[in-house]
């Protein structure tokens, strides 16, 4: 071994190093996150969920034929059905138990870090060294958009893989051997389809990038094959969901629709810290005849999708998630050439960490964000909250102790932007209830045997209090 080739191969075994270290801080703050938060789930995570449970009841039930059908063609609201089939079936695989168990909520981390391994397998065959190129995949798992959303019932992050999962397959087909990577390509082309419905938008500019069509024809017609069942018996109801989506109105100009993404790429999605470092990344990496190409079909793989989601009328951070692991791919490549420059993967590690454990300018949302979302604008990196539940599983407990005959709620309490954009706290308990094992009727509040008074603090009397401190309430539960 020359003396270069060994100069080579001690700063890729550095780079590997650096990799088990950023991977070893993030499994770390991810844990520790989730066994922490106790926050309500978004509206939107509420819904996945919901999803989510009735898959993971086909199973309990042993009831597969179900399974597959809710699968493969019944609708199940605006999104197709892969994503909650997923995480329906980790769940069964889990043990059932509540959606908030650490265990259940790992699912979406797992799609994070196979998100990791398509990246790293996307930049070895683009020429970077092991160290590099896990490198880069490491540092996938640790983008600030990426790593809040593996925190949240969202496709999102099933998409992220799926689509770095696609881009690795793809980088076969050029080669003579091409029909395993065209089968591959279509597998996830179809399957990311079947995640959510904007998919060829983060699929094919990286796609197109890295080789020619070439064998489109058959990575066309595995992917049709996969998807088809479903978009086939669904298209109705996808072309007027599509349709309102055209007509979705914000108060935003066009410049600002237009600016939207870099926007919340430099607020949020990724921050002043990761954009800057990208930027000079891609810079290093176009200057490297080594890099060069890799660097084109990274920068494909993010501007273009981003350019791509411009054109679409609904504006919204989290649908930039599957595009940000081409800057994660960058970064590698610059520190293969410049192996310090890796250490700025624990400057931007521990950005991600400060944004996950304190209330920050680039964790809230901003002026410019409500002007597109003037509800509650989501947000997805934010610190754990212990006592985010609202009281809920108090109530839970208290009720599963003495279950009524029937129950009535009077009153409501609307959780504010500041907790979580969410459901009122009345429609939370249901579920909760249902996800228990108590199983209680409704009934008027004359009739009930349970009547819980939602209220401010200090207001009412009954047999239990349970205070709502977020809210400056709390529920009093009197039984008859």
């Amino acid at each position: 071994m020359s003396q270069e080739q060994g100069v080579k191969s001690r700063a890729d075994l550095g780079l590997g190093a650096l990799a088990l270290g950023v991977v070893a801080l993030v499994v770390g703050l991810q844990a520790r996150w989730l066994g922490r938060d106790q926050l309500l789930r978004d509206g939107d995570e509420e819904g996945h969920v919901g999803a989510a449970e009735l898959f993971l009841h086909d199973l309990l039930a042993g009831d597969v034929s179900s399974f597959i059908a809710r699968l493969l063609w019944e609708d199940m609201g605006d999104y197709p059905s892969l994503y909650p089939g997923l995480v329906g079936l980790w769940w069964w695989g889990m043990g059932g138990g509540p959606p908030e168990a650490v265990a259940v909520r790992a699912v979406n981390s797992v799609f994070l870090g196979l998100a990791g391994l398509g990246v790293l397998g996307l930049g070895r065959r683009l020429g970077l060294g092991w160290g590099a190129a896990a490198l880069a995949g490491a540092l996938t798992l640790a983008l600030p958009l990426n790593l809040g959303l593996s925190r949240a019932f969202m496709p999102e992050g099933a998409l992220t893989a799926l689509t770095a999962l696609t881009l690795w397959a793809a980088t076969g087909l050029r080669e003579r051997r091409f029909l395993m990577p065209a089968v591959g390509v279509g597998l996830g082309l179809g399957l990311a389809a079947l995640t959510k419905q904007t998919a060829p938008l983060f699929v094919l500019p990286g796609l197109f990038a890295l080789a020619r069509p070439g064998p489109w024809i058959i990575w066309a017609a595995v992917g049709a094959s996969v998807a088809a069942p479903w978009w086939a018996l669904n298209f109705e109801e996808q072309r007027a969901y599509a349709a309102s989506s055209v007509v979705y109105e914000v108060e935003g100009s066009a410049l600002s629709q237009a600016f939207y993404y870099p926007r919340v790429l430099w607020e949020g999605a990724l921050g002043p810290v990761w954009v800057l470092v990208a930027v000079v990344a891609a810079a290093l990496a176009l200057r490297e005849t080594t890099t060069r190409r890799l660097a084109v079909v990274a920068l494909s793989w993010t501007l273009g999708g981003l350019l791509l989601l411009t054109l679409i009328p609904k504006k919204y951070d989290r649908l930039a998630a599957p595009l940000l692991p081409g800057l994660a791919l960058v970064i590698g490549a610059a520190a293969m050439t410049r192996p310090r420059f890796g250490l700025a993967a624990l400057g931007l590690v521990g950005w991600s960490g400060w944004m996950s454990e304190a209330e920050t300018p680039f964790n809230t949302p901003s002026e410019a964000e409500r002007a597109f979302h003037p509800g509650c604008p989501q947000r997805w990196l934010r610190p754990p909250s212990p006592e985010g539940d609202l009281g809920i599983q108090a109530v839970v407990r208290a009720v599963a102790e003495r279950p009524p005959s029937s129950l009535a709620v009077v009153g409501s309490l609307d959780i504010p932007c500041a907790v979580q954009t969410t459901f009122p706290w009345e429609q939370q308990l249901g579920p909760a209830l249902r996800r228990a094992g108590v199983d209680v009727p409704e009934a008027s509040p004359e009739a009930a045997g349970l009547t819980i008074i939602l209220g401010p603090a200090g207001e009412g009397a009954g047999e239990l209090i349970v205070p709502i401190p977020t809210l400056g309430a709390e529920a009093t539960l009197d039984w008859r």
